[in-house]
């Protein structure tokens, strides 16, 4: 009798191409480091303010909004107004200071017709709320949810695709400042590619979709399965969003951790933008999540960003995100569980699952070895936290060459060393939106522009 993951996944279904480590230069063997190979010092002293690593872009705890395009409502058929959603999501976490979103772009209206003035004027109208808050989006754009059946044929779905890419053609400069990254969406129940009422061609749709994303964005797919449709020459850019993340197999989740192509794709993860969420707090499928069968999972697949939605704040009730403020981690239980750290954020030796999470989903950068010359200084960029500073890259000079390197390599425990002009600036900004720039855990001030002089 075949089991629920072989039902759902299949028995030996392998997602991707078998040369795929061969065909991206990734190490056959490559498990996940588990320390650094350099021993940080104090030549640059660290810093323990909270502030900048909770203000950095592009990583950490994440809300959700909803628009539906062609109507004044937030979710399909809810009936609450989209701006009044965006406020009440906005207020909610505030205290948290999330400005990362999950952002559901609902075409349910446009399942039979086109996409018309109306509703792309509106999502700008939208994209410029967004940008005037300071809000960056993990953008989705679906068409049914359970109760509306909206699934248009192939042909509309791709029609819509090819004006969705000219409009983001058209409105290149607010399309960047406000989304971080692309989930492929589109088909599915919210756009999670699973229980759609009409089958779409994935084939043809898969690969459009991509095309209709601009190739510096990393695009999310909601299972591997998907993978097998991605040209070979776009599998990089992309990664797994998984939405069940509970800290052991699901059905649910990505795919069982004896897969013969798991580590493979704990591989892709780790070197791409990864997002996941939990369950909502109301799902009564899972008896138990265990904080460190969960944190390993995090871990495991470098997650960038986490839903703050699900298993937190909903409806008043008390669900694990918040109870694992509680919970505490000794500095012992990191070491010897692998996890990546700052020392300098655990107060008394510990620190709190839900603190753990805050600060080190994604990216958290901080520089030592500092030596310096009259003419030259070296230091070394350390990565703390569990994700990738994705599309991110360092600008410096040498020797009055101006020099860039990307920073999307940067793995958890990574270390670079760089060698710049002695009292000369550098600086850790966005590829696409050079305003965004990377606040180091150094007590070093950047400059108005984000740049550091050692």
């Amino acid at each position: 009798m075949l089991n629920d993951f072989q039902l759902v996944y299949g028995d030996t279904m392998a997602f991707l191409p078998a040369d795929y480590m061969r065909r991206y230069n990734i190490p056959k063997c490559d498990p996940i480091p588990t320390e650094f190979t350099v021993i940080p010092d104090d030549s640059c002293p660290f810093s323990d303010n909270i502030a900048l690593q909770q203000g950095n872009p592009d990583r950490g705890f994440r809300g959700e909004l909803y628009v539906t395009l062609g109507t004044k409502e937030a979710y399909p058929q809810s009936g609450v107004n989209y701006f009044e959603c965006f406020s009440s999501s906005f207020s909610k976490f505030r205290e948290e200071n999330i400005h990362l979103y999950q952002l559901y772009v609902y075409l349910s209206n446009y399942y039979r017709t086109p996409l018309d003035a109306e509703g792309l004027n509106q999502l700008e109208e939208y994209f410029q709320l967004l940008r005037d808050y300071g809000i960056r989006v993990l953008l989705r754009f679906a068409y049914e949810t359970e109760s509306s059946r909206t699934c248009p044929s192939t042909r509309l779905m791709s029609e819509n695709i090819r004006i969705l890419k000219r409009w983001i053609k058209d409105h290149e400069e607010l399309f960047n400042a406000v989304v971080y990254a692309v989930q492929l969406g589109m088909f599915g129940f919210w756009g999670e590619g699973h229980s759609e009422t009409k089958l779409c061609d994935k084939k043809r749709i898969i690969p459009e979709i991509l095309d209709m994303v601009p190739r510096h964005y990393p695009v999310m797919l909601r299972h591997p399965k998907f993978l097998k449709f991605v040209p070979l020459n776009q599998l990089r850019r992309c990664s797994i969003h998984d939405d069940f993340l509970i800290g052991t197999e699901h059905p649910w989740g990505m795919i069982p951790y004896s897969h013969r192509q798991y580590d493979m794709l704990q591989n892709m993860e780790r070197r791409s933008l990864c997002d996941g969420e939990m369950p909502w707090g109301r799902d009564r499928t899972v008896s138990n999540i265990d904080p460190l069968c969960f944190l390993e999972q995090c871990v495991g697949y470098g997650l960038g960003t986490l839903s703050a939605e699900h298993n937190y704040k909903e409806n008043g009730q008390t669900y694990y995100l918040q109870m694992w403020k509680q919970v505490m981690l000794s500095e012992k239980v990191l070491h010897e569980k692998h996890f990546p750290y700052f020392p300098f954020l655990l107060r008394n030796g510990d620190i709190s699952v839900f603190d753990y999470l805050t600060y080190h989903l994604g990216y958290l950068l901080a520089i030592s070895n500092v030596t310096r010359t009259d003419d030259l200084t070296t230091f070394s960029l350390y990565n703390f936290g569990m994700g990738v500073p994705y599309n991110f890259s360092i600008t410096y000079q040498r020797r009055g060459q101006t020099i860039c390197e990307d920073l999307s390599d940067m793995t958890a425990f990574s270390v670079k060393s760089f060698c710049i002009d002695t009292d000369s600036p550098f600086r850790l900004s966005h590829n696409s939106v050079p305003s965004l720039s990377i606040h180091l855990m150094n007590e070093i001030e950047p400059d108005s522009n984000g740049a550091y002089v050692l």
